[in-house]
């Protein structure tokens, strides 16, 4: 390949790298099967039951 092609092709995967990490989206939960938010850190381990005791040991961000 000559070196024009070469940089188009790298150009190209360029571009479809970057449109596909836009595309991604993933969530992360620390002590939890179930984050409901970007990052969410549910310090008691007690995801499954909600109430106001339950909501005040857990951290929750939106990135």
């Amino acid at each position: 390949m000559s070196l024009k092609n070469e940089t188009i092709m790298k150009n190209q995967l360029i571009l479809l790298f970057t449109l596909i990490s836009f595309a991604i989206y993933a969530q992360i939960g620390i002590n939890t099967n179930n984050p409901q938010t970007t990052l969410h850190v549910d310090g008691a381990k007690d995801n499954a039951t909600r109430g106001p005791l339950q909501q005040l040991n857990r951290l929750m961000m939106l990135l």
